[in-house]
């Protein structure tokens, strides 16, 4: 899935963009004419620039389409479809913004989305190959994680959705890193009011990306739950301090870019991961807490490591859920560290 990936957009849509002027029919030029901008399996993102009209500015947008691999399966459109009427009843301002669904010159159906500048892996991506070594700051640490989690709360405690592939590829930020979103929701499954996956009306397969994937819906993939999502957010917690994907065996591994795959079948679906590759041993170690990097860090990174211990706990029904982390960062301000709680 590509990483480039709320409605009632009077809301939350671009400022300088009116209501009549989002609902003008969208025309996608075919994809030769249009600029790639992220991919992921049977899938492209391009950026659609927009023409300025004459009093306000036009954001670009990303326009998410099948690819060749896709073109050949019905299924990666169908995915297409999945997301889009999934983000046309979401309404949250860490939810990526849905702006239309078309077809493309070609017949190829199209999702538009609000664009914003990177991925949190893009962005890692961006500092290792700068040669950076420290970790996220704590404070931004701490920042993005927060917009992540009130994100999850609202797809789990309102929208009854699993995102289903949190990781740091589906997680957008804008330029000046005001804005945190998740994006792709290809692979998202309804939830029950207990929060477990809802299979009243439809059977549904938890797919996700399996190095980002909890060890209960490896073990078992009927126990899927809200859980399931907080996992995976813990993992991304760990990726901003270890500046690395999860479970590869080595420097050499993630970043050489030799990606192990077997070309007969279906590439890992993470995007950039022509950065990144993967060793077939790491694959022993998918569903288990990532180490930390074997480097000092401060007594700032504390409610850090705090946070990644609580979501990345082996037994998903002690994990905190995303309204319990949210109350976490509502009252760590407020009240000392050790005297604060997720649940």
């Amino acid at each position: 899935m590509a990483h480039l990936k709320t409605p009632k957009m009077q809301k939350f849509r671009n400022k300088t963009e009116t209501q009549s002027e989002l609902s003008t029919p969208l025309k996608i030029p075919a994809s030769p004419f249009l600029h790639k901008i992220g991919y992921g399996t049977g899938v492209h993102v391009f950026t659609l620039e927009r023409s300025p009209k004459v009093g306000f500015t036009r954001s670009p947008w990303a326009i998410k389409k099948v690819s060749g691999l896709g073109k050949r399966n019905p299924h990666y459109s169908k995915r297409i479809q999945i997301e889009a009427d999934i983000l046309r009843n979401l309404n949250h301002p860490n939810v990526v913004g849905y702006r239309g669904f078309v077809t493309d010159v070609d017949g190829m159906p199209c999702l538009a989305m609000e664009q914003l500048h990177l991925s949190l892996g893009d962005m890692i991506e961006d500092m290792v190959n700068d040669g950076i070594a420290e970790p996220f700051p704590a404070a931004n640490i701490l920042s993005i994680s927060f917009e992540v989690a009130k994100g999850l709360e609202y797809l789990h405690h309102e929208a009854h959705i699993l995102h289903g592939d949190v990781k740091s590829f589906n997680i957008l930020i804008s330029k000046d890193r005001a804005n945190v979103k998740l994006c792709d929701f290809g692979v998202s499954v309804p939830l029950t009011d207990s929060l477990e996956m809802d299979v009243s009306k439809a059977q549904y397969d938890y797919i996700g990306t399996e190095c980002w994937s909890a060890p209960e819906i490896l073990q078992d993939a009927r126990i899927v739950t809200n859980k399931a999502d907080m996992w995976a957010f813990g993992i991304v917690v760990w990726e901003m301090i270890s500046l690395s994907l999860p479970h590869v065996e080595s420097e050499e591994d993630s970043l050489d870019g030799n990606h192990l795959e077997n070309p007969e079948t279906e590439p890992m679906d993470v995007p950039g991961s022509d950065s990144f590759g993967f060793c077939e041993t790491a694959s022993r170690k998918y569903g288990t807490r990532p180490a930390l990097p074997a480097i000092n860090l401060g007594p700032e990174y504390q409610r850090v490591f705090k946070l990644f211990h609580a979501c990345t706990d082996s037994d998903y029904k002690s994990r905190p859920s995303a309204k319990g982390v949210v109350k976490f960062f509502n009252n760590y301000v407020r009240i000392k560290a050790e005297d604060s709680y997720f649940w």
